[in-house]
């Protein structure tokens, strides 16, 4: 049964209720790719891996360098266009321009890039894969 709230403050203490019961575990970080500082990979190895694999899909390696490609995923990130999707599991933030298949996912508690790459099929089918691997990587 939906009950309709007729005074605004009564609403507003029952939605602060519902936040707090499904974040009260502390694991819940409700927020948007572009509200946080990232870092960077985290460590050398994820990040000469990622770019290893990703760098070229947004560039001639010859001139699109490493720092080059963590200073596109982080403008990305920042980028606060209505036109892209967004979405959070865990702590894995995921965020996909769908006109151009450009996906991102990022550690929201930890400020860390997991990595940033363009989708090789439907816009669709790499947002489904994308929030199956913040799924697998979060266990949720």
């Amino acid at each position: 049964m939906y009950k309709c709230f007729e005074n605004p403050e009564e609403w507003k203490n029952r939605f602060e209720e519902f936040i707090y019961e499904i974040c009260k575990n502390g694991d819940c970080y409700i927020k948007l790719a572009n509200e946080i500082k990232w870092k960077a990979f985290k460590d050398k190895e994820r990040f000469d891996y990622h770019y290893d694999k990703h760098g070229k899909e947004f560039g001639d390696p010859s001139i699109f360098k490493q720092k080059d490609y963590l200073t596109a995923a982080k403008n990305f990130a920042k980028d606060p266009s209505k036109d892209f999707k967004e979405t959070q599991i865990g702590n894995i933030i995921i965020k996909q321009d769908p006109k151009t298949n450009t996906i991102f996912l990022g550690n929201a508690k930890n400020k860390e890039i997991r990595t940033f790459y363009k989708g090789k099929g439907s816009a669709e089918q790499d947002w489904k894969e994308a929030l199956e691997t913040a799924k697998y990587k979060t266990g949720k």
